[in-house]
C-alpha cells in the first residue's frame, strides 16, 4: 500500500545554519555516489550487495509523515541506500531493524523530496503450537519494475501466495500494474 502525503520536514542543526556551508544537499540527505546495482532479487541478496559493493548507508535527516512513523518500528535510526538514479525519481531503500523481524521501504524521491512508498521487504514469525510465517520479498529490474511478493506459512505449508507488480509514473509514485 502505499500513500500520496508528501509531509516532510527538515530537521535542521545550528551547524547546518553557517553561511556558505551546505552540509545536506537536500536538507535530508546527503547525495552519494555509491548505489546498489539493479537488478535486486530480494532481501536476502540485499547484504551481499551491501558488502560486495562496499556501499555504506546515508542517514534521512528529516520527519517522515504520520502513516509511514506508524509502519516503522525503529523511528530513530533512518538508514537509506540508494539505487542508480532515474531522471524522473530517485530510489532508496529504507531498512527498519527491528529485532528479528527486520522490515524494508522503497522510498521514491523527487527533487529530493519523499513522494511515495511501499512496503517490499519483512520477514515475520509467530511462535506458537502452529508456527505462522510472513514472508514479503521483492525484485527490482534494471528498468525499474518492482515485484512484491508475499507468501504466508501455517506449521510448514504455504496457506497463500500474493505477488504484486509496480511501476513508477513520472511523479514518482507507485503505481500497480
Amino acid at each position: 500500500m502505499s500513500t500520496s502525503k508528501q509531509i516532510v520536514k527538515p530537521k535542521l542543526e545550528e551547524s547546518d545554519l553557517i553561511k556558505n556551508e551546505k552540509k545536506y544537499e537536500s536538507n535530508c540527505f546527503e547525495i552519494t555516489n555509491r548505489f546498489l546495482p539493479l537488478p535486486i532479487k530480494g532481501g536476502d541478496e540485499l547484504m551481499t550487495l551491501l558488502i560486495e559493493n562496499d556501499i555504506e548507508s546515508v542517514e534521512y535527516n528529516c520527519d517522515f509523515d504520520e502513516v509511514l512513523i506508524k509502519k516503522l518500528c525503529n523511528t530513530d535510526s533512518k538508514s537509506l541506500y540508494f539505487l542508480p538514479k532515474n531522471e524522473k525519481f530517485t530510489l532508496a531503500i529504507l531498512s527498519d531493524e527491528c529485532g528479528d523481524n527486520n522490515h524494508y521501504l522503497l522510498l521514491s524521491f523527487k527533487n529530493t523530496e519523499l513522494v511515495d512508498y511501499i512496503s517490499v521487504y519483512q520477514y515475520y514469525e509467530e511462535m506458537e503450537e502452529e508456527s505462522k510465517r510472513i514472508i514479503t520479498d521483492f525484485k527490482v529490474t534494471e528498468d525499474f519494475k518492482i515485484s512484491v511478493y508475499k507468501k504466508k506459512f501455517k506449521g510448514r505449508g504455504l496457506k497463500s501466495e500474493i505477488k504484486k507488480m509496480y511501476e513508477i509514473n513520472s511523479s514518482g509514485k507507485f503505481i500497480e500494474i
